[in-house]
């Protein structure tokens, strides 16, 4: 400031308001220290909460990894194991086939019924002719009958 003077009274003025604002600053400048001190705790405190909850947070993915790997092993198994059933299931019929023609060639034998003999078809679902585009299963039958 360089402003001049003349009068001492208005000078004096001047260096007293210029003093209690010099005043009101270093109150203010003193303040300062412990306002962040006190948000520097408070920011270490949120710190360590959240490095306890990230700590939390790896090992709970720790463990639901292991879980969801435990359970990808049981699916394999599962999968295998029903797979396994399916191709004893698919055998069945066929078992289920042979032992009814057995039976009935018993049965056949103690009526006094000679045996027949039966060709075995290599895939039953192949013989029978398709349908044509545009007529019934029972117009097919219709037309096999009158040739």
């Amino acid at each position: 400031m360089a402003t001049t003077f003349f009068n001492v009274v208005k000078a004096n003025k001047h260096i007293e308001a210029l003093e209690l604002q010099v005043a009101a600053l270093t109150t203010e400048l003193a303040a300062l220290p412990a306002d962040l001190e006190a948000a520097a705790e408070a920011q270490a405190a949120l710190l360590v909460q959240a490095q306890a909850d990230l700590a939390t947070a790896k090992a709970s993915l720790a463990s639901l990894s292991a879980a969801a790997q435990a359970s990808a092993a049981q699916v394999a198994t599962l999968t295998a194991d029903l797979a396994d059933r399916d191709a004893k299931l698919a055998t069945v019929p066929a078992q289920v086939a042979t032992a009814a023609a057995a039976q009935a060639v018993v049965i056949s034998a103690s009526q006094g019924v000679a045996p027949l003999e039966l060709k075995p078809v290599a895939n039953p679902a192949t013989t029978t002719k398709p349908v044509p585009a545009g007529k019934s299963a029972q117009d097919r039958l219709k037309a096999e009958r009158t040739h």
